[in-house]
């Protein structure tokens, strides 16, 4: 029975492990690019004492992500391929742990769907501030997130939270809330979930706990020294007009530019997300109001987004609307006399409105609209802050992977939702799994043609 149970889990988690042994060969031969390059000699041989002075002048001088880091610094001392095995295990700890989330009934296909879901995620985008440097920053703290957010949904779902896996979680939840963003994503998701624990009346120490320390690196982060310093250099070096801006033109800017990246660009994540909320609505209500709704984000994002070029070259003057977004926010001075800006406006939060309408046609009154809504809430609060940093252009399409990520768990969760409310057999779920195998094939080969 041992042999039998052991063999069954090897074959249960074997797609994993393929996973993991496939990414890990990619990033042995990924180049030594941008700030990879720039730094790595700096931290070769050097002492735990010069490492610990590094930490504070970054903590004075430049940045509160003191803890990132710090493992930035390790890793680029050392050896590539500890680097290289160390992002394959969390790989590998981020696919178990969307499997804890998802999946606790080990069903093999919503396991099959984990792959395809994560193999779609833009991998390829971490090269944007070198690849060591990229992974660590924002695909680790990733990781550490799902991670960290077990426990979280182990209560939901009225099940014992073992103390280690609270202690191991609140260890995730420390590293993913030392970089900006990601805690902007977490505080939106445990401010939704304190709120339903205590109308619920069933708040747990354990979350508790990780309430706690979310709140502390909050805190953390906005008394470090080193941001507010980082921020002053770069709005002079990067962004000249940053200091003129007003907190409603950095909100637009923050804004605008989110919502033009995501459904103005011909986005796959947002469309593998608009297809499957599309696919559930239409299959699961008779109603035409409803339909209507599940159909305008889809269309949406294929008129303006994947047929923009065509639109551009029949109605040019149509670029004006569906354009980009000037440098300095969607309304500005020079144009807030303009139609244009607020017909944009108005697609967008009309959008976002059926989206969320959307969500809850899709979940209804359970713990699983929450969380859904929180991750589009989070992943859209994780670059709006953008706005508010001088960085915001260059920093490049990174700065949009905690937006995607979250937007591929709610597409997770919807596919998750279609076979539990047994849709799977219709053409319409056969046609969303072949396209997610396809769009998953074509993201590993652009990332192996980046490197």
């Amino acid at each position: 029975m041992k042999s039998k149970i052991s063999k069954n889990t090897i074959y249960y988690y074997l797609p994993f492990f393929i996973v993991v042994l496939a990414y890990t060969v990619v990033l042995s031969i990924t180049p030594i690019v941008v700030d990879d390059l720039a730094l790595v000699n700096k931290y070769v041989g050097i002492t735990w004492l010069q490492e610990w002075n590094n930490i504070l002048f970054d903590y004075f001088n430049w940045s509160s992500r003191i803890i990132i880091n710090a493992a930035i610094h390790i890793f680029l001392g050392h050896r590539k391929i500890y680097w290289v095995l160390a992002t394959g295990v969390v790989i590998l700890m981020m696919l178990v742990a969307l499997d804890i989330i998802f999946n606790p009934e080990k069903d093999k296909k919503k396991n099959l769907t984990i792959v395809l879901i994560f193999a779609i995620f833009p991998f390829y985008l971490l090269a944007g501030s070198g690849w060591r440097v990229g992974t660590i920053s924002y695909f680790w703290t990733t990781a550490a997130a799902v991670v960290g957010i077990i426990p979280l949904v182990m209560i939901t779902r009225e099940e014992r939270v073992p103390v280690p896996m609270v202690v191991f979680s609140t260890i995730s939840l420390i590293f993913a809330g030392n970089l900006e963003q990601c805690l902007v994503v977490l505080l939106v998701i445990y401010s939704a979930f304190f709120c339903y624990f205590f109308i619920k009346k069933k708040m747990q120490w354990a979350f508790l706990v990780q309430c706690v320390t979310l709140l502390a690196s909050f805190v953390f982060i906005l008394t470090a020294p080193g941001n507010g310093a980082r921020a002053q250099t770069e709005s002079i070096v990067r962004f000249k007009d940053f200091e003129m801006l007003s907190l409603l033109d950095k909100l637009d800017l923050g804004f605008s530019s989110t919502m033009q990246k995501i459904m103005f660009t011909g986005n796959v994540v947002f469309l593998i997300f608009i297809i499957s909320l599309a696919i559930y609505i239409v299959s699961n209500y008779q109603s035409k109001f409803y339909r209507v709704i599940g159909i305008i984000p889809l269309s949406v994002g294929l008129i303006v987004g994947y047929a923009k070029p065509w639109l551009i070259a029949e109605y040019n003057n149509i670029s004006n609307l569906i354009g980009a977004v000037p440098p300095n926010g969607m309304i500005t001075v020079d144009n807030y006399l303009s139609l244009f800006p607020y017909v944009k406006l108005a697609i967008f939060l009309f959008t976002g409105i059926s989206i969320v309408i959307g969500l809850y046609l899709v979940f209804g009154n359970t713990y699983k609209t929450i969380f859904a809504e929180a991750l589009l809430f989070g992943g859209i609060a994780s670059r709006v802050i953008l706005g508010f940093s001088p960085s915001i252009w260059v920093s490049g399409d990174r700065t949009y992977l905690f937006l995607y990520f979250c937007l591929l768990m709610i597409s997770l969760m919807i596919i998750n939702q279609i076979k539990e409310d047994n849709l799977k057999k219709s053409w319409q779920g056969s046609l969303l799994q072949y396209s997610l195998a396809i769009f998953g094939a074509l993201s590993i080969l652009n990332l192996l043609a980046s490197v």
